[in-house]
């Protein structure tokens, strides 16, 4: 069974399917990130952001959606997909956000998943 440390480490992140018809394609995925991911995210959103507007529905989410996106798009092995925040601007603008609203729940970002997680505790 190993230590107490390794179990914990081996735990896997959460996987989510993506069922997006105006993207046409199957076996999309979108994962939680791994603490160190998750880390460079914040630290990319609160840079871009001011001290006034902060979360989810600010300017910087927005700008930082492809980064968003590919730190959790990936297979259904939790393999990323895209090496470069830069290659998902060629997505539709409608679907690049529905896609970060999913990975932004999916990684407690939202008001909605954070309060759905209290209610858990």
């Amino acid at each position: 069974m190993g230590s107490l440390k390794h179990q914990i480490l081996a735990v896997k992140s959460k996987i989510e399917l993506v069922n997006d018809a105006d993207l046409g394609v199957g076996g999309l995925f979108i994962r939680r990130m791994n603490g160190h991911q998750r880390d460079a995210y914040l630290e990319a959103l609160y840079a871009a952001s001011d001290e006034k507007e902060k979360g989810q529905g600010s300017v910087a989410f927005v700008k930082l959606q492809p980064l968003l996106l590919q730190l959790t798009l990936c297979d259904a092995d939790g393999k990323s997909i895209f090496e470069k925040p830069e290659e998902l601007g060629e997505i539709d603008g409608l679907v690049l956000d529905r896609l970060a609203k999913k990975a932004a729940d999916i990684n407690c970002f939202t008001a909605e998943a954070k309060d759905a997680v209290q209610k858990k505790v």
